[in-house]
């Protein structure tokens, strides 16, 4: 279903632990807090650019 949504989609290797690791070694910490201005502007910038909301939203109907 997700391939037939038009949403772009990357499988990736990786389970949420290495995720979590490689996140780790970036930033020291992988929460996003509310002082982390750098850490929120890169996250909000990825997502502008990678992640078309508008389209999920359509495609699931939320």
């Amino acid at each position: 279903w997700l391939g037939s949504s038009r949403i772009p989609t990357i499988a990736v290797p990786s389970d949420t632990a290495d995720t979590d690791a490689t996140l780790y070694k970036c930033f020291s910490n992988t929460k996003l807090q509310l002082y982390d201005h750098m850490k929120h502007k890169l996250t909000v910038d990825l997502f502008a650019e990678h992640f078309d909301a508008q389209r999920f939203i359509k495609a699931y109907g939320l």
